[in-house]
Parts: structure tokens; C-alpha cells; sequence
């Protein structure tokens, strides 16, 4: 499992945000899904367009956001031992006509 608890000591955590492409405004309610291995951990993106994951097990996963309305957008990252891996997600608005 590459999400894990508080006991272990290798763990690192990953957080993040989701912002409107064009304005820099948070996506709030965002659909976050993080995948690594074969796993997947979902998430919501707060009023702030932020989300996290106290605590995870050094890797390289794969962070996937999705709103209505917007180009779904992802972003690899890596969690090292200790560390807090940081991920910005930009979404381009969908266009109507």
C-alpha cells in the first residue's frame, strides 16, 4: 500500500493545489485522485482548491484532478522519506460553442 499510517517512520506526505489556468483562482471541490502502483486514493479539493495526504510512503505517483467544467489535468510527483511533495494542478476551462 503506498498510502500508509502515522507509525511509519519512512513515510513523507503530499499535498497540493488545483487552480483555474487562466485566472490562478482555486478549483474548489476538485476531484483529486492519486495513483501509484496499481492504487488509487481519492481526495476533494477544498474552498482553497487544496488537498492532502499526511502521510505516504516514498514513491512516484501520479496526482489526477477533475472538475466539471474543465480539461482534466495531472501531475507526477515524488514523496521521499520525511518530506512533504508539492503539486500544483492547473485546469484550462472548457470552451461552450
Amino acid at each position: 500500500m503506498a498510502l500508509t499510517d502515522s507509525g511509519d517512520p519512512q513515510a513523507g506526505s503530499l499535498a497540493g493545489q488545483v487552480l483555474d489556468d487562466e485566472t490562478s483562482a482555486p478549483v474548489a471541490g476538485a476531484a483529486i485522485l492519486v495513483r501509484e502502483g496499481g492504487g488509487e486514493w481519492p481526495a476533494t479539493a477544498d474552498a482553497q482548491g487544496q488537498f492532502a495526504f499526511a502521510y505516504a510512503a516514498p514513491g512516484f505517483y501520479t496526482v489526477e484532478a477533475r472538475h466539471d467544467g474543465y480539461r482534466r489535468g495531472d501531475h507526477g510527483v515524488e514523496v521521499t522519506a520525511g518530506a512533504q511533495a508539492q503539486v500544483v494542478l492547473r485546469l484550462t476551462p472548457l470552451r461552450s460553442g
